[in-house]
């Protein structure tokens, strides 16, 4: 079969995984990140497309920018809106085919260690990885990032071996700089380019110096004035050490058991799929392939230092997938070259089969989508309210409300009336107190009850309207 045929049933079938759930709506499994990035999308579509001005929706009227992680992604899905017309499946479709085009560049990365055999399968594993068979679909920016690492690793490779700055090197520092300036995580997954510079009798510090170059202009100057913005994500909001919480992390065996006990057989390899990467870890180790084994390690080292973020948030895994599927493809065709037997074959081929069956049953779930209600509150809303007026979500999502109801305003977690922040919203000309489900602590205020009126009440939500300014302390 020649190369252009394996990458074509290569993409195409990275395409066909990701069929399930494509036309849903931001409804299903972690809306909240997809949401935010929707928001952001939907902000510069009806703005003026101003790169440099992304916003979400629970700053308010703010006009200054949002201190966003760096908004291509969402810039590109709006662009699709102009040409399109606005529907959150052209976010998804745009996930998909850069997951595609993942799973070619890494293809193309494993021949340059191992037969075109492991190659291609390396390929099609990587397809069917349930934590990737998911999120790399959705209305989210991780499968450009995670083309752009891989991209990058495949120029660091060329630029080892040609020795050339133009272009393997220039395209090595443009396509990580662009992986990291998406989810800055990633970068604590630069362990293998730096290898390269280190695997050799003489440091080359000045691929080195080339590389922080890059970094320094590239994540450096958009976060120093990301930060500058309003609104946005925690983790680049709070302090570093809070949203990792390690070393204190580490220390917590919710911590392990969650990574390794469970995302790292149930969501990152599957059960078979661990065996086969064991199998091919130790081959990797045994032909002296160093680049994959410290890729390995790197995506470990990684979970470690992500700690409580990358607990918490399944996506955060994702940088593991590429090297989990070379393992994977490594081990079984080791076993398939070893173990002739025709029985051993068939039960190797079982498995093999198991791992996408594995996948489609362990997240079949995170398709459903859940709180439909919100149509109905969208509709409401749409009755009662001016596009400009301003609301008030009483829930901790924060863009996931907002962005149903197709508002602006702003949101809280913790009972807010009578806080600093509560009355600042209402002098920006808050209107509307929204409550999904019909629990409150401000329900049972008599100063809350004196300023808000009961508007709307439905099964899954409340709205009141502000009746008065008066601060009532």
């Amino acid at each position: 079969m020649k190369t252009i045929h394996k990458v074509l049933i290569i993409f195409l079938f990275s395409l066909l995984t990701h069929m399930p759930g494509i036309r849903n709506p931001i409804l299903d499994y972690h809306g909240w990140a997809q949401t935010l990035r929707a928001s952001i999308a939907r902000n510069y579509y009806e703005g003026d497309m101003n790169f440099f001005k992304p916003r979400v929706d629970y700053q308010g009227h703010n006009p200054k920018h949002s201190s966003t992680q760096f908004p291509l992604y969402s810039y590109l899905v709006a662009l699709l809106y102009k040409i399109f017309g606005v529907s959150e499946v052209w976010g998804r479709i745009l996930s998909a085919l850069f997951a595609a085009l993942s799973a070619v560049v890494l293809y193309f990365i494993v021949r340059e260690f191992f037969d075109d055999r492991i190659a291609f399968f390396s390929g099609l594993f990587f397809c069917v990885i349930p934590l990737r068979i998911y999120f790399m679909r959705t209305f989210m920016p991780e499968s450009m990032a995670i083309f752009s690492l891989l991209a990058g690793f495949w120029y660091a490779l060329r630029w080892d071996k040609e020795k050339k700055f133009l272009p393997h090197g220039f395209l090595c520092g443009f396509f990580l700089t662009l992986s990291f300036l998406l989810k800055i995580p990633y970068l604590f997954m630069i362990l293998p380019v730096l290898y390269l510079n280190f695997n050799s009798a003489k440091i080359n510090l000045k691929r080195i110096f080339i590389l922080l170059i890059f970094l320094l202009i590239g994540v450096g100057s958009w976060y120093q004035y990301a930060l500058q913005g309003t609104g946005g994500l925690s983790v680049e909001n709070q302090p570093f050490l809070y949203e990792t919480n390690i070393p204190w992390e580490w220390l917590q065996w919710e911590f392990w058991s969650t990574q390794f006990l469970s995302r790292f057989p149930e969501l990152l390899t599957t059960y078979s799929g661990l065996v086969f990467l064991m199998v091919g870890l130790w081959v990797a180790f045994k032909k002296k392939k160093s680049f994959i084994v410290v890729w390995f390690f790197s995506g470990i080292i990684y979970l470690l230092l992500c700690g409580r973020y990358g607990r918490i948030h399944q996506y955060a895994a994702l940088p593991l997938t590429p090297i989990h599927s070379v393992l994977m493809a490594v081990g079984f065709f080791f076993l398939w070259d070893r173990c002739r037997k025709k029985w051993v074959q068939t039960l190797l081929i079982l498995l093999v089969l198991a791992v996408p069956l594995h996948a489609g049953l362990r997240i079949k779930h995170w398709y459903r989508c859940e709180e439909k209600w919100v149509v109905e509150a969208r509709a409401v809303v749409e009755k009662i309210s001016l596009s400009t007026d301003l609301f008030y979500i009483d829930a901790p999502d924060h863009p996931f409300f907002l962005y149903h109801l197709h508002r602006k305003g702003f949101t809280q977690s913790l009972y807010p009336y009578g806080s600093i922040f509560f009355e600042e919203t209402i002098a920006q000309g808050l209107k509307y107190y929204f409550i999904p489900g019909k629990k409150s602590a401000a329900l049972e205020d008599p100063n809350f009850l004196n300023r808000f009126r009961l508007l709307h009440e439905a099964q899954n939500f409340v709205i009141y309207e502000l009746i008065s300014h008066k601060n009532h302390g």
